[in-house]
């Protein structure tokens, strides 16, 4: 019985995990204040030339500093 149990809760935990992975994921990687910086910076790589180096508006700002938000 014991045994039941837990594949019962390590099946409702997986559905859990799947739920909020997919959809809420989804959700928040659209709406997040983020992407725009993202964009910008993979247009300008893409416009550039420059595939080594990502650019937030200036050459100034370093990759670390785009990663740090």
């Amino acid at each position: 019985m014991e045994r039941k149990r837990l594949w019962g809760e390590l099946f409702l935990l997986t559905l859990l995990g799947g739920y909020f992975f997919i959809f809420r994921n989804w959700f928040f990687a659209i709406t997040s204040p983020d992407e725009g910086k993202n964009a910008y910076a993979s247009l300008h790589m893409l416009t550039s030339g420059d595939w080594i180096v990502p650019y937030y508006k200036k050459p100034a700002k370093k990759p670390l500093a785009l990663a740090k938000g």
